[in-house]
């Protein structure tokens, strides 16, 4: 079985990384909803360092931004929202 961790703040130095591998962690999530690839270079080469051999790379999906809802939100019986 894998387990995975996700790379951020608290979390992004070698050492720590690499006591996570030593607990236990078989890879490691870089999440791209908040930054390009480009921008998270200094993280791969952090996790490479720490000997972490799976990387998962999370794109951002579509982001649907409506506000605030005032009312309940009520849909006929078979609708979906898209």
């Amino acid at each position: 079985m894998d387990y995975y961790g996700t790379i951020g703040p608290a979390g992004a130095s070698a050492e720590c990384l690499r006591r996570m591998r030593e607990a236990g962690m078989t890879g490691i999530r870089v999440n791209l909803s908040h930054g390009t690839l480009e921008n998270q270079q200094e993280h791969l080469a952090l996790i490479r360092e720490a000997g972490i051999p799976k990387i998962l790379i999370d794109l951002q999906g579509p982001e649907l931004r409506i506000g605030d809802l005032t009312e309940p939100l009520e849909l006929p019986e078979g609708a979906a929202l898209r």
